[in-house]
């Protein structure tokens, strides 16, 4: 531990101790002071950081920016920090990670929601645009009727 003794600091074990007048030394072995007196230092510079947004990641310490996923994919939230956090958008199919690139879906296909999983067939008799999100995407072909 550290104390004051007048002006003076004392410090224990040689550990660092800043004084009443906000200067810094490093105890002595004995006990006191004993080392040149420091000058007081600017104050820690604290981090300024901020989270990956959806649809990039960030694998490294101290990086200056994020990484967008690749085409057509996205990250479910935000502040992600490796690829295989970035999966397909609906319509798409694919697989980011396994450096499958994600690909819309054909004509009379969909796919709902995130993720790594095919394309879906629509029902028989009826067709939807490339990349469909849902089943309600696919509507009747002429010659049939709901």
């Amino acid at each position: 531990g550290a104390e004051t003794n007048g002006t003076m600091l004392v410090c224990a074990n040689r550990t660092v101790c800043v004084a009443p007048n906000g200067t810094m030394s490093v105890g002595g072995g004995n006990g006191t002071d004993t080392n040149a007196t420091l000058p007081p230092s600017d104050p820690p510079r604290l981090p300024n950081c901020t989270a990956c947004s959806v649809g990039a990641y960030n694998p490294v310490f101290d990086a200056d920016n994020c990484t967008r996923c690749p085409p057509h994919s996205s990250t479910v939230g935000g502040a992600s920090t490796v690829l295989a956090d970035c999966f397909c958008l609906p319509g798409f199919e694919g697989d980011p990670p396994a450096g499958v690139e994600c690909v819309a879906c054909d004509e009379g296909w969909y796919k709902v929601g995130f993720g790594v999983g095919p394309c879906v067939q629509c029902p028989l008799h009826t067709v939807s645009q490339q990349a469909s999100t849902n089943v309600s995407d696919c509507l009747c072909v002429p010659g049939a009727f709901a």
